[in-house]
């Protein structure tokens, strides 16, 4: 952890750098803000990029290549797909923009990152985590209110029943972000060797878990349970229980069925998550009904596999259906070289990190990643940028700052 003395000497980061990072950190999270700035919000970040090119010279060649790379991606989708959710005038131009621009707010919170914790002091470090958990729990309190009129509209991605809720076209996709903390929140109240911040860890840990029952999002727990299970094999001072880990994992394997009818018992109450968990049961043992929403999802997941192998070089110039935005479908469109290259940037993004983390701390980070892969087989990845506020900017501050 960075010593006390660190953080004294630390010279701080200018004022409106300081209040445009609140700013824009209440962008990535708030999915009304980003409604409204989001043809802005990219040029403001490449603004941004190029004040860090002047300002860290030592910076300037990864701050190029992450330029590039995701402007190379953007090309080949260009090049290798056809824009069919973009219509009207500039169709091209747009989809050329957008792609580039989704890309480029995945990996802009790493700036962020380096500029905070190269300058920022103590009280800047509250300021920045303050306003972005704070602005997510107002986000929270006001999802809560929709879901006490509809229990279904968390869940929900379909536009008419949004628009029916006053709720813009994002959604509650912010919903995956708190995954995140929630795993911070365990790394924390683990490894942190101030009581003050455990016991907020633990505060939050359990508004957040309440949360996501409330959200309903069933794949969400699952991602979530196997990457604080990594977690735990990754951290445990004593290497030999990771035996006894291994062999409760495979008993819990088979115990899954079971702990899914317990669970469905229990959930009666969340009428999507209980359904949700049903659609599992049914998959798991064989029963399941070949309509329902789980199952429509893996026959996608299998359409985006079997469009990979049909064309593994070049790709799939349309898709006659929704992948979700997974990296499956970014496989089956740019093919092995365009799905390798956005691999290449996460990776690339996390080596960045463990280079500011170090080596012990990283440990810590790799459950992190492991969600972002596990989220991206299931979810919408570029297309939902309040995961990445967390994944690359709050979480890995909070690590830097708060783990012995």
């Amino acid at each position: 952890m960075t010593s006390c003395n660190e953080l004294i000497k630390a010279p701080g980061l200018p004022v409106l750098e300081l209040i445009f990072i609140c700013i824009f950190g209440v962008f990535y999270i708030d999915f009304e803000v980003q409604g409204k700035y989001e043809i802005i919000a990219p040029f403001i970040a490449l603004l941004y990029l190029f004040y860090c090119y002047l300002r860290e010279p030592k910076q300037r060649g990864k701050i190029v290549k992450f330029i590039f790379a995701c402007a190379t991606v953007a090309i080949l989708y260009q090049v290798l797909t056809i824009p069919i959710t973009i219509r009207g005038a500039n169709a091209v131009s747009k989809y050329l923009y957008s792609n580039f621009s989704q890309y480029l707010l995945v990996f802009f919170p790493l700036a962020f990152l380096y500029r905070t914790n190269k300058l920022a002091t103590a009280n800047q470090i509250k300021i920045i985590v303050g306003v972005i958990i704070i602005t997510a729990i107002a986000l929270i309190q006001v999802a809560l209110k929709f879901a006490a009129i509809n229990p279904d509209i968390l869940h929900s991605m379909n536009q008419e029943v949004l628009e029916d809720a006053g709720v813009t076209l994002q959604g509650f996709d912010f919903v995956y972000a708190f995954t995140f903390l929630i795993i911070t929140c365990f790394v924390l109240i683990k490894q942190s060797d101030s009581k003050i911040i455990r016991y907020l860890s633990i505060g939050a840990l359990i508004y957040f878990i309440h949360f996501l029952l409330k959200a309903q999002f069933a794949l969400a727990f699952v991602t979530t349970f196997i990457s604080c299970l990594y977690l735990y094999y990754t951290t445990t001072r004593n290497k030999g229980s990771r035996f006894f880990v291994i062999i409760g994992l495979s008993a819990l394997i088979f115990l899954i069925p079971y702990i899914l009818e317990r669970l469905i018992d229990l959930t009666q109450d969340l009428n999507v998550l209980n359904v949700r968990l049903k659609e599992i049961y049914d998959s798991i043992s064989g029963n399941h009904a070949e309509d329902s929403d789980m199952q429509a999802r893996f026959d996608l997941y299998w359409k985006c596999i079997v469009a990979f192998f049909n064309s593994p070089i070049t790709g799939n110039k349309y898709l006659p259906f929704n992948g979700h935005s997974t990296f499956l479908l970014a496989f089956a469109y740019l093919g092995i070289f365009g799905g390798m290259l956005i691999c290449w940037m996460f990776y690339k993004g996390s080596k960045f990190v463990q280079a500011i983390l170090g080596n012990d701390q990283y440990v810590y980070f790799k459950p992190l990643m492991c969600q972002i892969i596990l989220m991206g087989l299931t979810n919408p990845i570029q297309s939902t940028p309040s995961n990445f506020i967390m994944l690359f900017f709050i979480s890995p501050l909070l690590i830097k700052r708060c783990v012995k």
